[in-house]
Formats: C-alpha cells, sequence, structure tokens
C-alpha cells in the first residue's frame, strides 16, 4: 500500500460552479467587527485595528443612510498605519463599544493632522441621531472637545453602543489613529502661604521641568511678610504633582 503524502482534491461539473460562487459571496460579505471592550482602570486604549471601514465615493451619505445599509455596504477591517486617498469622498469607520466603565468620561480622539472633516454619530436608544463635529475646517469654538486633534465624548450607556465616524480630507491621504481615553481627574498640588484673603495672588512659575514648591520657599516668606496671600501651583507631572492619590506616577496622557 502507498501513501501519497499530497492529495488533492478534484472538484468538477456544478459541484465546482457553485463552490466558487459560495467562496466569491464569502469573499464580498462586509466585516462585522467584535464589540471593543474598555476595562476599568483603562486610561488609553488604541482601536483603530478593531474597527471596520468603508469608502463612500462621492462623500454624500450621511450616518443614517450608512447605518441602514451597513449590512450591504463592503465594510472591511481596519489595519493600523492604513492610508485612504479619498478624492472627494469619505471614509467610514465602524466602532462597536460595549458600556463603558462608569464614574470617568471617555473620549474619542482621531489621531489626525490637517484633516478637513471629521464627525461622530450614534443613535440612541429612542432612535434619535446625535453627532458631533470637528477638523480643520470646523471653527476650534465649536469643537466639543478643545484638544490639539479632534475629539469627542463618548456616550456613557450600560448598553452596547455602535458610533460611525466619518473623515473627509484632500488632497492628503487620511491615515487616521483611534485612541480611547478617560478624562480621570488628578490633582494639582499647591502651597498656599500669608494670611487668606478675597483676593490672592497666583503664581504659576515658569516651566514645566522643575519642582517650584520648594525652590520658591524664600519668595512666598517674603511676600507673605508684606502681607500678601500667596498661592503657588505646582505643574502637573513635576514635583508634588507628580503622583495620582494612590502615589503611583501619572500616565504620560494626563500630562
Amino acid at each position: 500500500m502507498v501513501v501519497s503524502r499530497h492529495a488533492t482534491l478534484q472538484i468538477s461539473g456544478w459541484p465546482a460552479i457553485l463552490l466558487g460562487l459560495w467562496l466569491c459571496l464569502m469573499g464580498a460579505a462586509p466585516a462585522h467587527p467584535a464589540t471593543i471592550e474598555v476595562e476599568a482602570g483603562t486610561r488609553v486604549l488604541n482601536i483603530t485595528s478593531l474597527t471596520t471601514y468603508w469608502i463612500d465615493p462621492q462623500g454624500k451619505m450621511t450616518a443614517a443612510d450608512v447605518a441602514a445599509r451597513a449590512a450591504t455596504l463592503p465594510f472591511q477591517p481596519s489595519r493600523a498605519f492604513q492610508a485612504h486617498t479619498l478624492d472627494g469622498g469619505a471614509v467610514w469607520q465602524r466602532i462597536d463599544l460595549g458600556p463603558l466603565p462608569p464614574n470617568s468620561r471617555w473620549t474619542l480622539q482621531v489621531n489626525f493632522n490637517g484633516v478637513d472633516h471629521v464627525s461622530l454619530h450614534h443613535q440612541d436608544r429612542q432612535g434619535q441621531w446625535h453627532s458631533q463635529l470637528a477638523g480643520d475646517h470646523v471653527a476650534a469654538a465649536d469643537w466639543p472637545v478643545r484638544d490639539r486633534q479632534p475629539a469627542f465624548r463618548l456616550a456613557q450607556a450600560d448598553t452596547p453602543q455602535v458610533y460611525w465616524l466619518r473623515i473627509r480630507s484632500h488632497p492628503i491621504p487620511v491615515s487616521a489613529q483611534l485612541l480611547i481615553y478617560s478624562d480621570q481627574e488628578f490633582d494639582l498640588f499647591y502651597a498656599r502661604t500669608g494670611r487668606k484673603s478675597a483676593h490672592p495672588l497666583v503664581i504659576i512659575p515658569g516651566g514645566p521641568g522643575a519642582a517650584s514648591i520648594a525652590l520658591y520657599r524664600g519668595f512666598r516668606r517674603r511676600a507673605a511678610a508684606e502681607g500678601l496671600d500667596v498661592i503657588m501651583v505646582e505643574h502637573r507631572g513635576v514635583g508634588m504633582s507628580r503622583h495620582d492619590d494612590s502615589g503611583a506616577d501619572l500616565p504620560p496622557e494626563a500630562l
């Protein structure tokens, strides 16, 4: 008995045709992203490769249009550092988020410089659409979050939520990194010297880089001797403001 090391399965006729059609349909089926779970204690999460995308060639579809036709649109898995040349179109990215941990405000940041228009859309339980706009062609005063990059507030929901991110820019290809971060608050340390008054003198030393509270102890003493109520703030990330309440170093994104 001879056993071949390589076996070839041959299919001919209608079975081969049906198999080919099935493979083509499977290849054209839109990608369905898994729900992104954000764990408690997360400070920053890169979700770029956890989303799916589709390019609207004309750039005219609304979020409601895309959501209604999502099952038939050819959404594909996103990849990190993937560039999209839009040529007047718009790229839509679908973000499926699980319930976000409570007690923090959560933000989605679109990390890309020079993008013309960015908008984030979601539908609430009543079916009402909510939209936020940012980008270089939107006045900074109208951005939902004052940041160096377009950023959007995420709804604090106890059920999964689907977001639709639309990016439109020309002529630079778009390669946006998507980050979710929590707006966990960190206290700043300050020293107050002299008799308290209704109008204290607040001093913010130059920097950052050097702790200021200890360096200016003599200055505060002389100011107090002159009758001034002095408050001096320690820069976040240095001196007495470099730790959180548990004593751990602040994360880089908090600086």
